[in-house]
């Protein structure tokens, strides 16, 4: 991702440097959030200077109305959306963003100002995995001096973005007050946020074991052995509820920590339980407990429509699901959310002991509350049929007979992006 700073030409240079003689080649993101005038030339600016770098580059506008308030927060999560689904739609599993040392130490300090906990005061993560593909962040550990002094000594121009200097803007306010502090305790910062990391990711550690021996992720839901995961201290519960949370809702968006201790509290406690939670529908009942994503919570509808110059497309589904489309598909074809009025078959619930492990069985139907969250597709406004994920053998079950029109259209429903399978792979509990 490329936005014309200083930080982010640097790194791609990098990157194209890198690169060089790994058969591999860099492709630049270059995002115009159109919050200023001059916002377009200036990307055109930086797509100029890749381009002489021999750098490939997209430009990726964001359009629509702009938000009165809150800009700085909303403009970060739509250059992220843009980000995600130009990876997705051109198979790039990796993108590069140069955050430095400076926002490193910035957010840091926010959350510290905001009492967040031990992941929170961590920081930025210098790889994680959302959206459907790895976010990495090679230069946190540079600072952002060293960074321009690279570019001066290259000769390299760079945009500056004015925003950096309005003071109503909590990072800046955080910025300069970091600039006027003293090297010692500057230091003494460096030093306890390396120390808050290497917490983070101990608590990572424990989650994954506590993971591996009491929840089963499956293609859209997950389930929770509570007898095996009520004997892990509570601080690790938090943590793998966080994940499995996040898997579910299939982006990382942070949960409150009050949310997550309540959330708990009324799990442990005996009885059946159902609620929701940012996307979420938690079903428990005995000693199990089923996460499902929130049916009324998803909106997300995408237009099967290609563009000229496409002879094919990967969209990016509610977060969770990566559709392969063909020119085959008619221009009033779109993917969205299951609607209330149209009932699903009361025999897609399963009993949870006939679960197995994934790779030891032959596909079966998923509970209810699962279906319901899997894409649609419809023309115009008619349901044609509900799209399973291809390790469940594929195909619709909404309308049978209309297999051989959505082979034709769909080539293939991938399975959900395995948000957090990358780093926790399945596991299933013990068959009774």
């Amino acid at each position: 991702g490329v936005s014309g700073g200083g930080d982010s030409l640097f790194l791609a240079l990098l990157m194209k440097k890198w690169m060089e003689g790994k058969k591999m080649f860099p492709h630049a993101f270059v995002v115009d959030h159109r919050l200023r005038p001059d916002s377009y030339q200036e990307a055109l600016t930086a797509m100029i200077t890749l381009s002489r770098w021999g750098i490939a580059s997209t430009l990726l506008p964001w359009e629509g109305l702009k938000p009165a308030g809150n800009i700085q927060k909303k403009a970060r999560d739509a250059r992220k959306n843009l980000l995600a689904h130009g990876c997705i739609a051109r198979n790039i599993p990796f993108l590069f963003l140069g955050h430095h040392y400076n926002d490193h130490m910035e957010t840091h300090m926010m959350r510290l100002r905001k009492k967040s906990a031990v992941r929170g005061l961590a920081s930025i993560s210098a790889i994680s995995c959302d959206m459907g593909i790895f976010w990495a962040r090679p230069l946190l550990f540079f600072s952002k001096k060293k960074v321009l002094q690279s570019l001066q000594a290259l000769g390299v121009p760079w945009a500056k973005d004015p925003s950096n200097n309005c003071l109503d803007f909590e990072r800046t306010r955080v910025r300069l007050a970091l600039c006027n502090s003293p090297l010692a305790r500057e230091r003494f910062y460096k030093k306890r946020l390396h120390q808050y990391g290497k917490n983070r990711l101990q608590e990572d550690c424990w989650a994954q074991r506590l993971m591996k021996k009491s929840i089963l992720f499956e293609e859209t839901f997950a389930t929770i052995n509570l007898l095996r995961f009520a004997t892990a201290p509570l601080s690790q519960q938090a943590v793998a509820l966080c994940f499995v949370l996040k898997y579910v809702r299939g982006t990382i968006k942070q949960f409150k920590q009050a949310q997550i201790f309540s959330l708990l509290a009324a799990l442990l406690k005996g009885g059946s339980f159902v609620c929701t939670i940012n996307g979420c529908l938690v079903k428990k009942h005995q000693h199990t407990v089923l996460v499902f994503r929130e049916w009324s919570a998803i909106t997300h509808a995408v237009s099967l429509r290609l563009s000229c110059a496409a002879s094919s497309q990967r969209i990016l589904w509610d977060n969770r699901f990566i559709l392969h489309l063909n020119l085959s598909a008619p221009s009033n074809l779109w993917v969205g959310p299951l609607l209330k009025k149209h009932a699903l078959p009361p025999h897609q619930k399963i009993p949870f002991q006939k679960m197995q492990k994934r790779a030891q069985q032959k596909p079966f139907p998923l509970p209810l509350d699962a279906t319901k969250g899997l894409p649609c597709l419809w023309c115009d406004q008619k349901l044609l049929a509900v799209l399973f994920p291809s390790t469940l053998g594929g195909g619709v079950v909404a309308e049978p007979h209309l297999q051989g029109f959505v082979d034709s259209i769909v080539q293939k429903v991938l399975t959900v992006k395995n948000t957090f399978i990358a780093f926790y792979p399945v596991f299933s509990f013990e068959q009774k």
